[in-house]
């Protein structure tokens, strides 16, 4: 996960990461305990989240800031993303066959 931090008073954050539930989105278990992470030259970070299992998760970073400390929640999927496409049939309403409705006899439209 990469971002910025924009006028941090600080060039160190800290961060954790959740499992959620599908359900109800509540948290699961906590996968990645605070953790303090440095910023490079304006205020960019990168934070590498390779060992995650496929499913949902919230990360919360928290800084400094000349108002003080804040923190920030963003929720975010691993895993798959399968894409259906084609006509109205490829829904399977109901497992009930639909007739063809293709009326192109090779010539004229």
């Amino acid at each position: 996960m990469a971002g910025q931090l924009i006028n941090a008073s600080s060039s160190n954050f800290e961060y954790k990461v959740n499992r959620l539930n599908i359900s109800d989105e509540s948290f699961n278990s906590t996968v990645i305990k605070w953790t303090t992470h440095s910023t490079q030259f304006g205020g960019l970070f990168r934070i590498p989240l390779s060992s995650l299992s496929g499913g949902w998760y919230s990360i919360e970073i928290s800084a400094n800031f000349s108002g003080g400390q804040q923190t920030a929640s963003i929720k975010f999927g691993v895993g798959e993303v399968f894409l259906i496409a084609g006509q109205s049939n490829a829904q399977g309403v109901n497992s009930v066959s639909l007739y063809s409705t293709v009326a192109y006899d090779g010539g004229s439209y």
